[in-house]
């Protein structure tokens, strides 16, 4: 099976929109990796966030992205609201042109996988995240 399996009819007239899409989807991704990559790569994006948060704070610029404070970020929560605010849409979306359904349900399962550490997770999860 084909990650991306356009049906020919939807590729007339929409090739540049396919493309863009398609770039899009893989851009955001990661969520729709089977968990252990998703986790890991996640962890990777945050230490990112947290470092440049710091930096901003440290130079006296303006903070960007105050929710990745080591100090009171909730990991999986921000997960969830990455999966609720750009990913879920972009891959419905694109699902009009191409058989996503196996991405869309390894989707899901992750949104579940951080869904339920939201509860249990604290500030000092954010000391040594797993990567």
């Amino acid at each position: 099976m084909n990650v991306v399996d356009v049906p020919d009819d939807a590729r007339d007239g929409n090739s540049l929109t396919i493309c863009n899409m398609l770039v899009k989807c893989a851009d955001i991704s990661n969520p729709t990796r089977e968990w252990s990559l998703c986790q890991k790569w996640a962890y990777r994006i945050v230490e990112e966030y947290f470092d440049q948060t710091k930096e901003e704070r440290e130079k006296g610029l303006p903070v960007t992205m105050e929710v990745f404070d080591r100090k009171t970020c909730n990991v999986p929560l921000t997960q969830c609201g990455f999966i609720d605010m750009f990913v879920r849409e972009a891959f419905a979306n694109f699902s009009e042109f191409a058989n996503l359904g196996h991405l869309s349900a390894q989707l899901e399962a992750n949104y579940e996988q951080w869904k339920s550490q939201t509860s249990s997770w604290t500030p000092a999860n954010n000391v040594s995240l797993h990567i």
